[in-house]
């Protein structure tokens, strides 16, 4: 920057701001004579390499011109989620003798710790997601500022941020691993888009180290950092639910990795990314409460307090991330009080959050009302444990689409951990992920995988055991408590003649759910809409994927469900109907088989019109559409095992077949159209 301000005949030093925000950078280094008579080509690549926003990024807006979002000084942080859940604080450490935020141990009755931010050497910004910024209403300008490089770096705090690591436990490899906890990511804080209301939680990751980075420093790399941004936003395009990466930067500091872990250690920059997703809470999150695991003898930090916890987590996640399952429940029983204040806490949050935005963290606090989360305690334990069932039933639907769809691109996550599973069903910690080239059902993506735990073809199973684990750890609310006894505490089970029923009832149950499934709509543009996110009808948008039964009740009753073995049961009915459905509806729509589907439909309808089907016809109606699916299963099955013996491109080989059918391309045409009308008419 001083050679620069040597070559530029101005009487005040140019300094690195204006270089920035006016181009002045930009009109130096395209003046070809400038170049010529005084700058190198060394020089020149230098001076790219160190302000790389100068020629990339996007020019300084004219006087005139009109700001298309937000700006960063028009944003406050909420911490809504600290406030309502076990959090913590830096007070708290002084009590316990803890001389610092990062200081490794274990965080006993809190979901997350408050730490402190840890500033990069001379940062720069690498890429950022316009998508993203539109997303969070912020204007793309603001992506030229250093005051937004500061703050994707960790230098500086929004308005409102309580930067937190948060605690969860999981299972690694089928193993439970006592606490684990984001040992590299730190919560920022909850982004409101005051157009739709939305909240998204900001996340940096490799912002340095918290209470649970073990032996590790807390950073990141710049290759694994961009690999994360590009896979979430590409991700993002195939309509996968996924969470989101706003901005990568990179900095001069430097930390050592082992790339082929052979003890050749290099020293590699240090980078951040900023995640965006309505939650990073995951199963992991719940089992921090589970007593010890007999075969590796750890246990959930908080372990013993889940009397006191584990409920009300629930109803946190209930209200906020599921609130269709929220209004069926507590909604339809609860009090007018109950309802006033929750009306209350939101119009008071959009309030200060509109006339405030200007103001200090400690200024909202000192004036916003914190309102308590509504609680479903009031209601009989009977409706409550139906509530948490239909969550984990709900958040178990989600994961299975998930699943469908990567295994519909060919998609490895690698390490398919408890801790890695998001409670609302969207792709969480891009590590050592693969997307197939010729396919290989065998295929692993994770080179610490001796196993081959986590290859592709065990996905479904994986998750779906994952779901289980999932029930597991909130069975002391699904079920109800077993009678006092005067000896050793006793556990609920079925008598012979009840787990007759109970299983009868299951496999009913199970044929009503998979018609009800196959009922739903048809359309892949409908099932890529509901599985990125659609609008509940009075409610916030229910991400990634709505549910098709959430509103009826489960036809069997509660003195069946006595213990983990029939809550886990039911999970794997939901779990394989909802695979099956959305893993089906997706590998027809790639070979062109949907086509013929809708045409049927089309048929169906008129039919209806005309004359109408009786219950006879109706059933008739269901066999035809099972007989159907029967055949394209065979069909799917067949090419499958034609394309791991030769060894096909994965996604060249359903490209050429998906042309085959010009009708199918019209179809699909037909029905963007549509869906980018139906957009415009919801703008307007």
């Amino acid at each position: 920057l001083g050679i620069v301000q040597t070559m530029l005949p101005q009487s005040k030093p140019l300094e690195r701001r204006s270089l920035l925000q006016f181009g002045k950078l930009d009109k130096l280094l395209t003046s070809r004579s400038l170049m010529k008579a005084r700058i190198t080509k060394r020089l020149y690549n230098f001076l790219q390499y160190r302000f790389p926003n100068s020629a990339n990024m996007i020019k300084a807006p004219s006087a005139s011109a009109k700001p298309v979002g937000r700006r960063l000084e028009d944003i406050c942080l909420d911490d809504k989620v600290l406030r309502h859940l076990p959090t913590e604080s830096l007070s708290d450490l002084s009590k316990k003798g803890v001389p610092d935020s990062v200081t490794r141990r274990q965080v006993h009755g809190a979901c997350f710790s408050e730490v402190t931010l840890s500033p990069l050497r001379n940062p720069r910004l690498v890429a950022v997601s316009r998508d993203v910024m539109q997303l969070l209403d912020l204007d793309p300008l603001q992506a030229n500022r250093l005051e937004f490089l500061d703050v994707m770096s960790g230098a500086v705090k929004l308005p409102g941020s309580r930067p937190a690591a948060h605690c969860y436990a999981g299972y690694q490899f089928g193993h439970f691993s006592g606490q684990l906890g984001d040992g590299a990511a730190k919560y920022l804080g909850e982004l409101v888009n005051e157009k739709n209301g939305q909240r998204w939680e900001l996340q940096l990751k490799g912002a340095g180290p918290t209470p649970y980075s073990r032996n590790a420093d807390g950073r990141k790399v710049l290759r694994s950092t961009l690999r994360e941004f590009l896979c979430s936003e590409a991700m993002h395009g195939l309509g996968i639910p996924t969470t989101r990466a706003l901005a990568v930067v990179c900095s001069d500091s430097r930390v050592p990795r082992d790339l082929q872990y052979n003890g050749n250690v290099i020293m590699e920059r240090c980078a951040v990314a900023c995640r965006v997703a309505p939650t990073f809470l995951r199963f992991g999150s719940f089992e921090i409460f589970k007593p010890q695991d007999p075969f590796t003898g750890f246990e959930g930090p908080s372990h013993g307090l889940e009397g006191a916890m584990l409920a009300d987590m629930v109803d946190f996640a209930v209200k906020e991330y599921f609130p269709s399952l929220w209004r069926c429940h507590v909604g339809r029983t609860a009090s007018e009080k109950v309802g006033g204040e929750e009306k209350r806490e939101n119009a008071a949050f959009v309030s200060n959050h509109e006339t405030s935005s200007n103001k200090t963290s400690a200024t909202i606090a000192s004036t916003a009302p914190i309102i308590a989360s509504s609680s479903s305690s009031h209601l009989a334990p009977e409706v409550r444990r139906r509530m948490f069932l239909d969550f984990v039933l709900e958040s178990t639907r989600r994961t299975a689409s998930l699943v469908a769809a990567w295994q519909s691109v060919g998609f490895v996550h690698g390490v398919l951990n408890t801790d890695n599973m998001s409670l609302i069903g969207c792709t969480l910690d891009y590590g050592p992920f693969a997307f197939m080239d010729h396919f290989d059902p065998d295929h692993i993506s994770n080179g610490s995988d001796d196993r081959g735990r986590y290859r592709y073809k065990t996905q479904p199973q994986i998750c779906r055991w994952n779901c289980e684990m999932f029930a597991e750890a909130l069975s002391s609310i699904l079920l109800p408590a077993p009678p006092p006894s005067s000896s050793e505490e006793t556990t609920l089970s079925l008598s012979l003649s009840e787990e007759r029923e109970f299983e009868s009832l299951l496999a009913q149950w199970d044929r009503e759910l998979r018609r009800t499934m196959r009922s739903m709509g048809k359309g892949i543009g409908r099932e890529r809409e509901r599985m990125r996110g659609g609008d509940e009808k009075g409610g916030k948008p229910l991400l990634p994927f709505s549910s098709a039964v959430e509103d009826e009740a489960i036809p069997i009753p509660d003195r069946l469900i006595k213990s983990a073995v029939q809550v886990k049961a039911i999970v794997q009915c939901v779990y394989d109907a909802e695979y099956d459905r959305v893993y089906g509806q997706l590998m027809r729509r790639k070979l062109g088989l949907e086509a013929e589907m809708l045409e049927k439909e089309e048929e169906e309808k008129e039919k209806e019109k005309n004359g109408g089907y009786g219950s006879c016809d109706e059933v008739k109606r269901d066999e035809i559409q099972r007989d159907e699916i029967k055949k394209d299963e065979a069909i799917i099955e067949g090419l499958m095992h034609v394309m791991a013996e030769t060894g096909s491109d994965f996604t060249n080989t359903f490209r050429r077949l998906h042309r085959l059918f010009p009708r199918a391309l019209a179809m699909e045409e037909e029905e963007n159209e549509k869906n980018e009308k139906n957009e415009k008419n919801e703008k307007n």
